[in-house]
Parts: structure tokens; C-alpha cells; sequence
């Protein structure tokens, strides 16, 4: 299934292969889904983050909360939550800029 929608919680979790960056989205139609976060999407908000935040203020944090995404992923909805879902697999996975950020870069 497709997701697209804002990041609104982020948290590490220790498994067995180290750490893992999960992710809470709420989808644009109303669902919430967690899962692991997209290596594309990871790598990108990191990047973006060192080249623009970073750069500017050493103290600055990381945010991935507030960070629009879309990806196609395996959902398997909660037992007892008809709103809420789990995800695996993501792919297609990208970062959908807002217009404000577009028209930073010209």
C-alpha cells in the first residue's frame, strides 16, 4: 500500500542487528502506521540536515518529526485499532518537499 504523510514520531530501537530508526506516520487519509524508517528517507533527512541546519548551528538537533514522506510498504493493520497499522519493506520511498523548502534553493 501506498503511504503518504508526515512523520510525527521517531524513536531508536535496539534489536538484533544494533540500532534501527522507527518511524510513526500519519497518512494524509487519516491512518497512522510505525514501522522501520526508509533507508532512503534516513539518509536523505541526515544529509539535508548537515548541509543546511548543521552548517549554520553546530547545537542544532536532527528533526525527522514534521517530515513529509511517501513510500509503498507492507501494512498489516492493528488487531485492536482499525485506524492504526504496522509497516515492513518500505520502497519508493522519498521526501516530499514543501514549497517553502523548494523555493529555498533557487
Amino acid at each position: 500500500s501506498e503511504v503518504t504523510g508526515v512523520i510525527v514520531g521517531t524513536k531508536i530501537v535496539d534489536g538484533h542487528y544494533g540500532e534501527t530508526r522507527k518511524i510513526t506516520v500519519k497518512d494524509d487519509r487519516g491512518f497512522v502506521v510505525y514501522g522501520t524508517i526508509a533507508r532512503a528517507i534516513e539518509e536523505k533527512i541526515i544529509d539535508d540536515f548537515y548541509e543546511k541546519e548543521y552548517a549554520k548551528d553546530k547545537n542544532a538537533e536532527i528533526k525527522f518529526v514534521g517530515v513529509r514522506v511517501t513510500f509503498t510498504a507492507a501494512i498489516t493493520p492493528s488487531d485492536n485499532n482499525p485506524k492504526f497499522g504496522f509497516f515492513k519493506r518500505p520502497t519508493k520511498a522519498k521526501i516530499i518537499e514543501t514549497e517553502e523548502e523548494q523555493n529555498d534553493d533557487k
